[in-house]
């Protein structure tokens, strides 16, 4: 519906009274190993992951990564479409906070 993430936080913040300043985030898990994944994620602009050494499927045969995107994106499937990129669920971690001495 909104083809632009500027368009999108315009909405936000004029209808629904929202800052489009803080963002929830999100972080899904990807599995490199699936077929088109790795050009999935860098049609999206995803070029960093977090490996998840430890985490395993049930046929042990994933390679699991943590790509990090905004919620707001990943629930735009004019941006974003995780079910496509291999993601089954996101993991909100909620807005960020900036680090000030």
């Amino acid at each position: 519906q909104y083809p632009t993430a500027q368009g999108l936080a315009v909405h936000k913040q004029k209808y629904h009274k929202t800052s489009s300043a803080i963002l929830d985030m999100a972080i899904p898990v990807v599995d490199l190993k699936q077929n088109g994944v790795l050009h999935k994620l860098a049609s999206l602009g995803v070029r960093n992951f977090i490996p998840l050494a430890q985490l395993h499927n049930q046929q042990n045969t994933g390679q699991f990564c943590l790509p990090i995107v905004s919620v707001e994106l990943a629930n735009n499937p004019a941006f974003c479409n995780i079910s496509g990129i291999g993601a089954s669920n996101l993991l909100p971690l909620g807005p960020l906070k900036n680090i000030s001495p």
